[in-house]
């Protein structure tokens, strides 16, 4: 299955917004997450951003059968940014890479997940909170429109591989593992490489960028976008 944004759809707010509608589609009918997107005639690989929809749309589901509010972390994406300023939702197994479905649920039921989840991440220098539900799901399907669009804009007709690019990261904790986060559903311990220095390719978008200290995520809270970053300088 892929998504298809109409031929006819040339100017950039209109084809971000038929994106963000198709998004919807998948989030509230349970569609099967495709790993295409057919927009003027090119097919654009989303297969990176399948697992994060799918357990975004499971998430949201949990949260609205307990009528709980999404926490989320605000970010700034800057001056000159699309997005401006936006509420990215953490990813609810943030308090616990492997915690399972069942104790997910658990948690919730017992109202014992928002507290330690946003401390944790409160702790790591990022401002999360809990928010309205339906703001964060907005927020999320506007994001993940504006990379679908920045990948059409930038594809070529034989590639099937989103865009990426070579991206090195600089840390003042030697032996550390670096740390980073996709800034559109944050979890603070994907590890991109060790520290003093790591190279890694990375798909074009928005990204957060840390370190894990004493055991714990330390985050910086300046948004990095890539391509445009190729050399990052952490200070941490």
């Amino acid at each position: 299955m892929a998504l298809t944004v109409s031929k006819t759809v040339r100017d950039p707010a209109i084809a971000k917004r038929v994106i963000a509608q198709q998004l919807d589609i998948i989030l509230i009918d349970k569609a099967p997450v495709p790993s295409l997107l057919n927009v003027n005639g090119r097919a654009i690989p989303i297969f990176d951003l399948q697992s994060a929809i799918a357990d975004f749309r499971d998430q949201t589901d949990l949260l609205r059968r307990f009528n709980s509010a999404w926490p989320a972390v605000l970010l700034n994406f800057g001056e000159g940014s699309a997005i401006g300023e936006a509420l990215v939702p953490l990813d609810l197994k943030n308090v616990d890479p492997d915690i399972s479905s069942e104790k997910l649920e658990k948690y919730l039921s017992f109202r014992s997940l928002h507290g330690p989840l946003i401390n944790t991440v409160q702790q790591a220098g990022l401002d999360a909170r809990e928010r309205n539900r339906d703001d964060v799901v907005r927020s999320f399907k506007t994001m993940l429109a504006e990379i679908i669009y920045a990948r059409a804009a930038a594809s070529r007709p034989t590639s099937f591989e989103p865009p990426a690019a070579t991206v090195t990261v600089t840390s003042n904790s030697p032996h550390e593992d670096i740390l980073f986060s996709h800034c559109y559903f944050i979890n603070t311990w994907q590890v991109f490489g060790v520290a003093p220095a790591a190279t890694a390719p990375l798909f074009w978008g928005h990204y957060i960028f840390g370190i894990e200290r004493n055991g714990r995520p330390v985050f910086s809270d300046k948004v990095q976008t890539v391509p445009t970053a190729s050399a990052i300088d952490l200070n941490l």
